[in-house]
């Protein structure tokens, strides 16, 4: 038995409104599962991949900060001399 816990809009996808019937019905098919379970290792793929992008841009952000802030302390320290 499967228990849908969130409410799906499926006006784009008639197919997958087929798939949630039969498995709310329980006359779902080895192909319906598998691709519910393709259609979810895709969808985590690309929360990775936007995970990723996203790390790379804070790590270059922080490094041009640190640079920043590095050539603000020079600029101090040579200015008090």
């Amino acid at each position: 038995m499967f228990e849908l816990d969130e409410i799906m809009r499926q006006r784009e996808s008639k197919a997958f409104a087929e798939i949630l019937n039969r498995l709310r019905e329980g006359n779902h098919t080895a192909k319906d599962i598998a691709k519910l379970k393709d259609a979810f290792q895709k969808t985590v793929k690309i929360t990775q991949l936007t995970f990723l992008i996203c790390s790379y841009k804070i790590l270059k952000l922080m490094s041009i900060i640190t640079e920043f802030t590095s050539q603000q302390v020079v600029i101090n320290i040579t200015s008090k001399r």
